[in-house]
This record gives structure tokens, C-alpha cells and sequence, in this order.
């Protein structure tokens, strides 16, 4: 895996964590209350990879950008290779 796979992959889950945050709270996937709330501000967030939001990088990594006006950056770096 590249870090540019792992970047699709944490997008793909944290837009459906995002667009299912409702369902994972109602149906107890999620046992603290605290979590649940914190998910729960997920619904209305974007998640963008670095490239899309304008990121000035050569790293791979996602943007999270709340529907409060708070923004995370996620940065991923590969520090080994597969041995094959």
C-alpha cells in the first residue's frame, strides 16, 4: 500500500463515517456518549484530499472541515516499505 492508497481509503471512510454519522450513533456502533456526539458533528463536514483543497505539499493527506468553521489537516507519510 502507498500513502496515496491509504489517502483514498481514510477519505472513502471518513465521507461515509460522515454521511452515515446519524445510523452509527442511533444503532449503538458507537457506546460512548461523548464519541457519539463528536461523530455526530461529522455529518456536515468535507473531507478533501490535500491536492483538491489547494494544499501547498508534496505530502499526501486529507482536509476536515467541520461544519462549526474548525478545519483539521491530516497528513500521512510512509515510513517503511512492503518487504516482497
Amino acid at each position: 500500500m502507498t500513502s496515496s492508497d491509504l489517502q483514498k481509503a481514510l477519505q472513502a471512510l471518513l465521507s461515509a463515517a460522515a454521511w452515515q454519522a446519524g445510523d452509527l450513533v442511533e444503532g449503538d456502533f458507537i457506546d460512548d456518549e461523548d464519541a457519539g456526539e463528536l461523530v455526530q458533528e461529522l455529518d456536515a463536514s468535507v473531507c478533501e484530499t490535500f491536492a483538491d483543497a489547494g494544499v501547498l505539499t508534496s505530502d499526501q493527506g486529507l482536509v476536515l472541515r467541520l461544519e462549526d468553521g474548525s478545519e483539521f489537516q491530516i497528513t500521512i507519510q510512509q515510513s517503511g516499505r512492503a518487504v516482497r
